[in-house]
């Protein structure tokens, strides 16, 4: 005789009455044994995923939130749940997916709000996801988590001034909230408020000492003057073995910059390695894969498919991109180009990255980027053009150009020239061994780890110049180098070679580009406030012996 839906729907509230109180293994003897009389029992199908996706077993949990999904397609929550495992899975693209499906029908999911946004920033999407913390926001309004998360996305796309606000709203909620009075700091030096950055950091370590982060940052600020007592406590805190490895490195750096700027630079690159040591084991870089990645963009955007597409994309001149590799001035040419009166800043946009993760799904076969853009038609890279179009708009309505200088775009140069071929693309370049530097001693985000080590670094900036090589060669005329120590030693005539080349006229506000004020979220960010100097020219030459291992690699790739 058949179970009643009755006794069935009591035995599935047994188990969600020991899911809740925390007896997750409970629970699911309880969904199993259901599902032993009624497999597609749509509850303990749901329940019983979202108990494997808790205790760690996401391949067990995508299987059955399937289930519950074929069972009742109108569940939002096992979708969502459905989603989640897949992304920890690494099928970001599928969670994705599915986070957009369970938000048309229910705008304010929180979980599928938060995870979404978690995934789009993770793929540095920032742009993505700041209207879906806008909305988790609205709907969470107690939640000082969120709105650091907010803050954080919004000063990674320039928005500085708001970031601060959101995370003065976090410490409304929390006043002594650490992470969000860091949080606040950096925004503060962002907008180049830098006593009220100190003050944030000051104010965390009144509260925690050994606060790593907070000492970091007190060392790393442009006019640190530290007392000699924190200077001790930082190298205490950063030799602590039994200390965080995380927080380690980051006070392991912090020292490095402290004492690269008092010139001594033995301790200073001592405390440089030693960081890196720490952060090796969990950011390693496939120099192979990456090798690879480079093989497919040169073999698919060659001379042979820039003549197909001749004509196919968008004809304005609105964008100007400015990219390299990084620490390689780009910061410094977007503060020229956007101190003139017709140039707006656009800071580090994310929107190409965005556009490139969409080739699969737009191109003939679903076959992802690069490959895909051969299958792109006219129509579709028009669509993708006036995407990026619309979010230049959100920068400037008003000005005839903006600025987009993420760095890595140099990697997309294929695809930027695909959507608009008529865009002034600045090359910035630099010294390889000061540019190797200079990233070797800047702290990344997680996602950018071909710095763990010098040989590593060496690999990647042979394939940065491979790759630069080839554009220029399909695209003749179409991309300037600007080379830093030219721009540094005769500065005028450098900027009105790069004016000349975006079509635009003299003026004097471009030479004099370190009295624009302007929020920036980059390394070099104090740097461009500053007249120009040649200070860091050379500076390779005070570490010319522990860059022995960079020099022999790029001398190898003939790329010094």
């Amino acid at each position: 005789m058949s179970e009643s839906r009755g006794s069935i729907s009591m035995r599935v509230e047994d188990g969600v009455r020991l899911h809740r109180r925390g007896d997750v293994r409970g629970a699911i003897l309880i969904y199993r044994k259901i599902l032993e009389r009624t497999p597609k029992e749509p509850v303990a199908l749901h329940f019983l995923g979202l108990a494997m996706l808790q205790t760690g077993a996401a391949g067990s949990a995508e299987h059955f939130l399937e289930r519950a999904v074929d069972a009742n397609t109108a569940n939002t929550n096992a979708l969502a749940d459905l989603a989640a495992a897949k992304y920890r899975l690494g099928k970001t693209a599928a969670a994705i997916a599915l986070f957009n499906r369970v938000l048309e029908t229910n705008p304010q999911h929180v979980d599928a709000l938060r995870n979404l946004a978690t995934a789009l920033i993770e793929q540095q999407r920032f742009e993505e996801a700041v209207p879906l913390l806008e909305r988790l926001t609205d709907v969470t309004r107690g939640s000082s988590r969120d709105l650091q998360d907010l803050a954080r996305c919004r000063q990674r796309i320039g928005r500085i001034s708001e970031a601060i606000a959101a995370y003065e709203k976090a410490l409304e909620i929390s006043p002594s909230e650490n992470a969000a009075r860091i949080g606040l700091g950096e925004a503060c030096e962002s907008a180049g408020r830098l006593k009220q950055a100190r003050l944030q950091y000051l104010s965390v370590l009144r509260r925690d000492p050994s606060s790593p982060s907070a000492m970091a940052k007190l060392l790393r600020l442009p006019d640190a003057a530290p007392e000699p007592e924190l200077i001790e406590r930082a190298v205490r805190c950063a030799s602590d073995s039994a200390a965080n490895s995380a927080a380690r490195s980051l006070l392991h750096s912090a020292l490095a910059h402290f004492f690269d700027k008092r010139a001594n630079y033995d301790s200073a690159f001592r405390h440089l390695e030693d960081g890196k040591a720490l952060q090796r084991p969990i950011r390693s870089h496939d120099d192979v894969g990456y090798s690879n990645s480079v093989d497919r963009l040169i073999a698919t955007f060659d001379a042979d498919y820039f003549t197909r597409v001749s004509g196919m994309g968008v004809a304005s001149q609105k964008p100007l991109f400015v990219l390299g590799m990084p620490r390689s001035g780009t910061t410094m040419m977007e503060q020229i180009l956007s101190s003139h009166p017709r140039v707006a800043a656009g800071g580090e946009l994310s929107t190409i990255l965005t556009l490139v993760s969409r080739v699969g799904d737009s191109s003939s076969g679903r076959v992802a980027y690069p490959e895909g853009c051969n299958t792109l038609s006219a129509e579709e890279i028009k669509d993708f053009a006036n995407v990026y179009l619309q979010r230049l708009a959100e920068v400037s309505k008003t000005h005839q150009h903006v600025t987009d200088k993420l760095p890595f775009n140099f990697i997309h140069i294929g695809f930027i020239a695909t959507l608009f071929p008529n865009a002034r693309i600045i090359h910035c370049a630099r010294n390889a061994l000061d540019n190797c530097l200079s990233c070797y001693f800047t702290e990344f985000s997680a996602q950018i780890n071909f710095t763990g080590d010098l040989e590593t670094l060496g690999n990647y900036y042979i394939e940065y110049r491979r790759l630069m090589n080839h554009w220029r060669r399909v695209l003749p005329g179409r991309i300037i180098d600007v080379q830093y120590e030219d721009m540094v030693t005769d500065t005028e005539s450098g900027v009105r070679h790069v004016l000349d080349f975006c079509g635009l006229d003299w003026d004097d506000a471009c030479l004099n580009f370190h009295q624009t004020h302007r929020d920036i979220q980059t390394p070099s960010r104090w740097q461009v406030r500053q007249p120009v100097h040649s200070n860091s020219v050379g500076r390779w030459r005070c570490y010319e012996r522990q860059l022995e291992p960079l020099i022999r690699r790029l001398n190898a790739g003939d790329a010094v």
